[in-house]
């Protein structure tokens, strides 16, 4: 069996999903939510949006990686190790600064 290079450490033992990282491939995976495999090679931009929700000033970072078929979101509400998540799938990938202003135009 395969050991990832990185996994994802959860910030609570009540969120249920998965996060591993392989050299060519992440593998997210959840209780409700069917495993999804997306390949390193067909990561092609990224970005990352800091939210804040009212009352209670929560804030924290979305990460959301995209390939041509799909996407994924991962938050730092859920994951201890977010930057090493973030560092492994956009490691030479492109930052979509246009699509990160127009979310943010559209929120604030």
């Amino acid at each position: 069996m395969e050991t990832p290079i990185i996994s994802g450490n959860k910030r609570s033992r009540f969120y249920f999903n998965t996060i591993n990282i392989y050299a060519d491939r992440m593998e997210a995976k959840g209780i409700l939510v069917p495993k999804k495999t997306i390949l390193l090679n067909d990561i092609h931009s990224w970005i990352e949006i800091n939210k804040k929700q009212n009352p209670g000033n929560i804030t924290w970072t979305e990460l959301t990686i995209f390939t041509n078929k799909t996407k994924y979101v991962i938050m730092t509400l859920h994951w201890n190790n977010y930057n090493e998540l973030k560092e492994a799938l956009t490691k030479g990938k492109k930052r979509d600064t246009e699509k990160e202003e127009k979310i943010y135009k559209s929120i604030f």
